[in-house]
């Protein structure tokens, strides 16, 4: 009977130590935080709504207790038990409406309740500058810079897609719409003319199932001063230190260039006014830069010294596989990496360039070496380059132990890594070849993906382009570089490792042109199989040349129903079949354009200049928009 005493009152004590306590609710606000309920909360139409709330009581999360939720339409449903949501799509006919929220602490001796109005609004739309550079506005006045290259981003309110209109703007400013296209957000861009009225209008509209609103918006269009440039000594460096360092004009907007003489080693001059790199050699450098708009230009001599190293460089970052173990009776940490056979895909980021990157004991695992990743300006990246192979023996027979050593004239550091080389579940398969045509001297971008990922694939690529390289990535291989030569080439593809009986191969073409001039005839922008070959202008198929029949042919087109050609700012889609869904994803995932054809058989996208996934008619496409 004692101990059923001690039981009870344990139960009791939380309740009876918050029964003389205030008790508030709280609602979690956009940023994630917790705040004082508000007396009125705004619904829009058309949005999914989700509110939170909490039961507070002098610093302390209230957890035991029950609510209660009255006067929520039926499309506000709640869920959760101790912190509870309110969640809902605003129907296009809602009403306002009074919420009470009840909460009673368990015992039912301490109870609150309070009300919330909530009012309905119709969406409206909303943009901001610079696509992204800052944050949603309901404002109307936007500004623009007489030179400038400007770019800005609309969404509606209620965030749904809808079916974007340009009623009217400046013939200056294009956008990525299409008139009837369904899509989440558009982009209107372009470079202001010199002669820009000091004041343009850009008048948009936007239909969806909540509803139709038009926006008209005030763009103000100013005419930098000449840049008069306050910046006039700059900070020391170190060699294989970080630098950056600011260059300021009283001008709205310039170009920045170098003007004479030259940066220290190792750093570059963005054309925004910034200073960058990491700084190789010691010494003084002496230039002169230049800061330029429309309305004039300026120039100042600056110099930069850059000191010798007076730190060791340190790791910064570790690939994510620490481990315990347990050592002489204490617990220590260590990089143990369980690493699928293939390619590796890992590894650490110092603070500083070091002079030397060794290894001080051990052996990297075959087949792997360590290499600097300059695909990044900002860290210093090192990555275990190559492919890991998986040998029979189980584990031991996989492991590989060694110290990295860097090093500069400072002192060094080293740190100790284990890969334990695992098998894969299955065998690779090569999936979408992101291939076009490219120009000689011209940055050259390809991509080519594995159907799942996931896997571990050890590839070989042969018959690439002279000037470009491939580098292995998480989704596959990439192709980078910058083409040197005019031509036509095959290029061949293999992923392996040891689930395959023999390794999935692909082959694609790669036409390098030079002002419009190939070696081969440049195929017509309508799409015949294969197509892996891309000329300007064109939207090519994700695939390759069509494999032996008992092989299923991987995304390619029955062109007997589409027809798919490019302009110079848009992707057109012919003999579209009726109410065919059409989507147009950009190369980061995200959708920028979604509708059915409806009735018509011809559906045109306006994009900007780049490259685009484009699913129309049960068939994935690659866009190349040049």
């Amino acid at each position: 009977m004692k101990r059923l005493k001690i039981a009870l009152l344990t139960l009791l004590l939380p309740i009876l130590a918050f029964a003389d306590r205030t008790l508030t609710i709280e609602f979690k606000d956009g940023n994630g935080s917790y705040i004082a309920l508000p007396t009125a909360l705004t619904a829009i139409k058309g949005k999914y709504e989700n509110w939170t709330f909490r039961a507070y009581s002098e610093e302390v999360v209230l957890k035991s207790g029950s609510w209660t939720v009255t006067g929520n339409p039926n499309w506000l449903q709640k869920t959760g038990s101790n912190i509870i949501s309110l969640r809902g799509t605003v129907p296009t006919a809602a009403t306002g409406f009074t919420l009470t929220l009840k909460f009673i602490l368990q015992g039912g001796e301490t109870e609150i309740t309070q009300e919330i109005s909530v009012t309905i609004v119709e969406p409206e739309i909303q943009y901001r500058y610079n696509s992204g550079g800052s944050d949603w506005s309901n404002e109307i006045s936007i500004s623009a810079i007489k030179g400038k290259f400007e770019s800005y981003e609309f969404i509606t309110s209620s965030l749904l897609p809808g079916n974007w209109e340009v009623v009217s703007g400046p013939d200056w400013l294009r956008n990525s719409i299409y008139n009837g296209g369904v899509q989440d957000a558009i982009y209107t861009y372009g470079q202001v003319p010199e002669d820009a009225p000091e004041t343009v209008t850009l008048e948009l509209k936007v239909t969806n199932e909540a509803g139709s609103v038009t926006k008209t918006y005030n763009i103000a269009v100013h005419t930098p001063a000449i840049p008069t440039i306050t910046t006039n000594t700059l900070e020391a460096g170190e060699v294989g230190k970080y630098y950056r360092a600011p260059l300021i004009t009283s001008s709205i907007y310039a170009q920045w260039s170098l003007a004479d003489g030259s940066l220290p080693p190792g750093l570059e001059l963005s054309s925004n006014g910034f200073i960058y790199g990491y700084p190789t050699t010691e010494g003084t450098s002496n230039f002169t830069v230049k800061s330029k708009n429309i309305s004039g230009e300026q120039t100042e001599a600056l110099s930069i010294t850059i000191g010798s190293e007076t730190t060791k460089p340190i790791f910064e970052y570790l690939p994510y596989c620490t481990v315990f173990v347990e050592e002489e009776g204490e617990e220590i940490e260590i990089q143990r990496c369980y690493v699928q056979e293939g390619t590796p895909y890992i590894g650490f980021t110092l603070d500083r360039v070091p002079t030397n990157v060794s290894i001080k004991s051990g052996n990297l695992p075959p087949g792997i070496e360590i290499k600097r990743d300059l695909s990044d300006d900002y860290y210093v990246h090192y990555l275990f380059s190559g492919s890991l192979t998986y040998k029979t023996g189980g584990e031991a027979a996989n492991t590989y132990t060694f110290t990295v050593e860097v090093e500069n004239s400072a002192g060094s550091s080293e740190q100790e890594f284990t890969f334990v080389v695992t098998q894969a579940e299955k065998a690779p398969k090569i999936g979408n070849i992101y291939i076009y045509e490219g120009e000689v001297d011209e940055e050259y971008s390809g991509e080519i993906w594995l159907e799942d990922d996931e896997v571990g694939a050890i590839w070989t690529v042969s018959g690439l382009p002279p000037g470009l390289t491939w580098r292995p990535e998480w989704y596959g291989i990439s192709i980078r570089g910058i083409p040197t030569q005019v031509g036509k080439y095959n290029v061949t593809v293999k992923a392996t490792n040891s689930r395959s009986i023999v390794p999935d191969t692909k082959s694609a073409t790669i036409t390098i042109c030079k002002n419009g001039v190939c070696t081969a005839s440049t195929p017509p922008a309508t799409i015949d199989p294969p197509i892996s070959s891309c000329p300007t202008g064109a939207v090519c198929g994700i695939g390759v040349s069509p494999p032996p029949a008992t092989t299923p042919v991987i995304s390619q087109l029955d062109v007997s129903k589409l027809s798919v050609r490019a302009t110079s700012s848009a992707i057109v889609l012919e003999k579209l079949p009726s109410n065919a869904k059409v989507e147009v994803y950009n190369l980061q995932g995200k959708r920028i354009y979604s509708a059915n054809s409806a009735n018509s058989q011809t559906l045109q996208i306006q994009v900007p200049k780049g490259m685009y996934v484009v699913k129309a008619a049960n068939q994935t496409l690659r866009a190349v928009v040049k």
